[in-house]
């Protein structure tokens, strides 16, 4: 049995390059703005903690 992650990272996005490997990608079917993009990504996450990572962020 796998163990759910330990961390989930929510980065909303709109028009952006599509990434792949480990990341899923859930996409909206209109831009929604980031904080319905949050409430929706936060109820699908599975990791114990949550960050939020903005396209504007540094990391």
């Amino acid at each position: 049995m796998m163990n759910p992650p330990a961390v989930s990272v929510i980065i909303p996005f709109f028009n952006a390059e599509k990434f792949g490997g480990r990341l899923k990608i859930y996409d909206n079917v209109k831009n929604s703005k980031a904080a319905v993009t949050r409430n929706k990504d936060l109820q699908i996450s599975r990791g114990e903690y949550v960050f939020f990572f903005d396209a504007d962020d540094l990391a």
